[in-house]
This record gives structure tokens, sequence and C-alpha cells, in this order.
């Protein structure tokens, strides 16, 4: 997993970086000022909410979800 922030004082400490490699979680972070990954990382994100989540109450367990997840996923790929 990838998880992109912004350059907030939670984000940059590091407990945060310590909890992020305990969970095997990449952490990344755009330049300060570079509103492009950002935007493309929020674009991500609302289209995962839309195309997955709307509407949806529960999975009936992890790997559904997972599976609905990257369904999402392969239909966005160009």
């Amino acid at each position: 997993m990838v998880l992109h922030t912004d350059h907030g004082a939670q984000y940059t400490s590091a407990a945060f970086a310590g909890a992020c490699r305990t969970a095997g979680v990449r952490h990344s972070m755009s330049a300060v000022g570079s509103s492009a990954d950002n935007a493309l990382a929020e674009s991500f994100n609302a289209t995962f909410k839309r195309e997955t989540l709307q509407g949806r109450e529960r999975w009936a367990g992890e790997r559904e979800a997972r599976l609905d997840a990257f369904r999402t996923a392969a239909r966005a790929a160009p």
C-alpha cells in the first residue's frame, strides 16, 4: 500500500514514519508547493469512492472487498 499525504506535522513525524514501516505501508509525499501528485491522488480517490464505495454498506468479507477494489482499478486502467 502507498499512502500519499501532504506535509502536515502529523505526517512528517518520526512516529508516523515508524508506524508506516511497521504496517508495511510506503509513505509518499510530493515536493512542497507541487500540486501535481496531489491532484492525481485526489482524482483516484474520488473515482474509487464513487465507483466502489458509493451506496455500499458492507462486503461479505475482506476477500470480496479486495476483489471489488481491484475490479474498479482494472476498469480505470488505460
